[in-house]
């Protein structure tokens, strides 16, 4: 069966706030980030998944992913963690506030996608098949220094070794990702329209949407899973 391979180039702290009145009742915070997010539900799920990830300059990525329950490997990095605030009120309204993106040296960031192809390589030469690294999902944004082509990049070489690539992206990464052809995208309705240039207003439906993601398909051999 072989296992996943989950990317996360950026992670980050999810804290979720709760108020009453302007008031903090409450706090709780979580590790996130798409692939970090994507490796907890396969591991779940039975899954055999590992997750490469640069670790902040303080440390407190491995810190919060101690006793995570499946294959961890972090590259030291001069990377600061981003922090994300969600705002929920007992009234039910609710307000985000996402940092901004930090910035990864050159170095680092050489470091850690040579180590992405470098395991896959590796596992390829591995004689037990549930070993081999069979897809590698490509999840969520860059730090600052990181290139928009890295997941096309990325793709291209993983390729080469017969692995296949999930990418979840948007925007000039996602565009850029596309056009070496992984696996699956899966973007969301709007990061889908941005990125075959439709407009809104044709996908309002869903009978709509699924007809324009069809077309996608067929212009680009891409399977496409877009969430509504």
């Amino acid at each position: 069966q072989g296992h996943v391979l989950a990317v996360c180039l950026h992670p980050a702290l999810d804290v979720t706030i709760y108020t009453k009145n302007g008031t903090e009742i409450s706090r709780t915070q979580t590790l996130g980030g798409k692939a970090i997010n994507l490796a907890r539900m396969l591991h779940a799920l039975g899954a055999k998944v590992t997750l490469l990830a640069p670790d902040d300059h303080e440390g407190q990525t491995g810190a919060l992913l101690a006793g995570c329950g499946f294959d961890c490997e972090l590259i030291p990095t001069n990377l600061s963690l981003r922090h994300n605030f969600k705002y929920v009120d007992a009234d039910g309204t609710t307000r985000e506030d996402n940092g901004s993106a930090g910035i990864l040296s050159p170095q680092h960031s050489e470091q850690l996608l040579h180590r992405i192809v470098d395991m896959c390589r590796s596992s390829c030469r591995t004689e037990c098949r549930t070993n081999r690294i069979s897809h590698v999902a490509l999840c969520g944004s860059f730090p600052q220094g990181v290139e928009k082509g890295v997941y096309k990049s990325l793709i291209a070489q993983l390729h080469a070794l017969d692995i296949s690539c999930v990418t979840d992206a948007s925007g000039e990464p996602l565009s850029l990702a596309v056009q070496a052809k992984p696996s699956l995208i899966k973007p969301n309705l709007e990061e889908f329209c941005a990125t075959f240039a439709q407009e809104n207003s044709m996908c309002k439906t869903v009978e709509n949407a699924c007809n324009a993601v069809h077309d996608a398909y067929l212009r680009t051999g891409v399977q496409i899973l877009c969430s509504m």
